[in-house]
């Protein structure tokens, strides 16, 4: 696409490509989220935010990826991101996560919110996985 990008075409792309995954579901930021939510409703999709905050979401990645339990895409903008994250003491004793200054974490917050939920879900009992 071209600019100027028109939002409810972009959405109403992405939920075919979802659906052609099988996906009637997806999970994200709170970014305009009346927006989001509403425009992936119209398309059929149900559209909720993420209970993790992306600090929590990048120190729940960090152990899979070293268990080896999920395998990054072979993105070199990705995995620059990835390197460009800053672990910050927080207040309170809380550890935060972010990109370092003028950096971007846009794939990395995505590829670690996918991973991590999915990883999370995949994980419980009931759940039962099944390969295309």
């Amino acid at each position: 696409m071209k600019p100027p990008f028109d939002p409810s075409r972009v959405v109403a792309e992405f939920a075919q490509v979802l659906r052609t995954y099988g996906c009637d579901r997806l999970h994200g930021d709170r970014f305009a989220y009346g927006f989001v939510t509403e425009a992936f409703r119209a398309c059929g999709i149900s559209y909720a935010p993420c209970a993790r905050s992306k600090s929590e979401l990048y120190l729940s990645l960090l152990p899979l990826l070293m268990a080896g339990r999920v395998e990054l895409p072979d993105d070199p903008r990705l995995i620059e991101q990835l390197h460009g994250l800053e672990r910050r003491a927080g207040a309170a004793g809380r550890d935060g996560v972010d990109h370092g200054r003028a950096g971007h974490d846009d794939r990395i917050n995505a590829v670690a919110g996918a991973c991590v939920l999915t990883y999370n879900e995949a994980s419980r009992p009931e759940m039962k996985i099944t390969t295309l």
